[in-house]
């Protein structure tokens, strides 16, 4: 593992991919409302978490890294996808998806978790100028006028170019990373004796609010629901996972880098779970003539199968071909 890597953080997102493959599965949509109340603001929050404005020495350097790490992926698994799209739908629409590539805001399958990355890019920037010229308190200020544009677009049923209009709701998500990262130490104080409970109540909590709720959530297809239960679900759903990651990554996980390999190749399957579960899918339907109903353990296997089919693209593309995740250098 790079030595600039953190374990627990790769654990989180680790479990956290694995849930995003098993909400595109069939499963029950009790799941699915759990499920989607907090996997993407995990993401946001995780990435406003990692933020260093101090890493970069200049605008330029910060913008080529994002574009590089984010931009160029988007534009290679595009690619990959689209010849995917061709021979499995049998399309002959070739001018639409590129359509849908430039704009990004209206994607269709297989393409659909691909906007996470143009959102994400969007944030970033966005953010980092927040960032580089408000100070604490008119940065808050400006979070917050931008989740309430946020949700006013939302409402209006306006989709911004690259996913802006969501990038504008996530933003309370990647600040409070960028603040809880801020204050760390902080948190340090806390005794171990609660750090358990306290993670097992924000997940509790979560859960029985989007179960109150009762809507699956789906930022992509700009579904908030009540827009302040989402952020709370969100926030809690995130902080209580990160917690329960820390703790079994610190008991049951020391022995196994399962979820920190997932946790660190979670693009790589972001960008292509769909293509591969697909013909999972259709293994289960045309060749074992196995129709099964919505079931979280068929789901479960599902997902097990094409993490599993994954992991030697995974490993083609790290060893081979880093170039297409953004790794113009090799990593130490």
């Amino acid at each position: 593992m790079p030595k600039n890597r953190i374990a627990w953080i790769d654990t989180a997102r680790g479990l956290c991919i694995f849930l995003v493959v098993l909400g595109h599965t069939i499963l029950p949509y009790s799941w699915l409302v759990f499920i989607f109340s907090f996997h993407m603001p995990f993401f946001f929050f995780l990435s406003g978490y990692l933020y260093n404005p101090e890493k970069y020495q200049s605008w330029w350097l910060f913008l080529k890294k994002k574009a590089a790490t984010l931009l160029w992926p988007y534009l290679v698994f595009f690619l990959i996808n689209f010849i995917y799209w061709i021979f499995y739908f049998n399309s002959k629409q070739y001018f639409e998806p590129i359509w849908q590539m430039l704009y990004s805001a209206k994607l269709s399958a297989p393409f659909i978790p691909l906007w996470f990355l143009t959102c994400l890019f969007m944030l970033e920037i966005y953010f980092h100028i927040l960032q580089k010229y408000l100070k604490k308190f008119w940065l808050f200020l400006a979070v917050l006028a931008s989740l309430f544009l946020g949700i006013y677009l939302e409402r209006r049923g306006l989709r911004l170019f690259w996913n802006l209009d969501i990038a504008l709701f996530a933003i309370i998500y990647y600040y409070l990373g960028f603040m809880v990262k801020s204050y760390k130490d902080d948190f340090k104080m806390v005794s171990k004796t609660w750090i358990a409970p306290i993670g097992l109540a924000l997940i509790l909590i979560d859960f029985f609010l989007a179960r109150w709720q009762g809507l699956q959530i789906s930022m992509y297809y700009r579904i908030y629901g009540v827009e302040w239960i989402f952020i709370l679900t969100g926030i809690c759903g995130t902080l209580g996972f990160l917690v329960l990651a820390r703790i079994l990554k610190q008991t049951i996980f020391t022995k196994t880098n399962l979820w920190e390999f997932l946790g660190q190749n979670s693009l790589i399957i972001l960008c292509l779970h769909t293509v591969f579960y697909y013909y999972v899918s259709d293994f289960f339907h045309y060749v074992l003539n196995i129709f099964p109903k919505i079931s979280l353990l068929f789901a479960f296997v599902e997902t097990i199968i094409t993490l599993i089919i994954l992991v030697p693209i995974i490993y083609l593309i790290n060893n081979y071909l880093p170039i297409l995740v953004g790794k113009f250098k090799k990593e130490t």
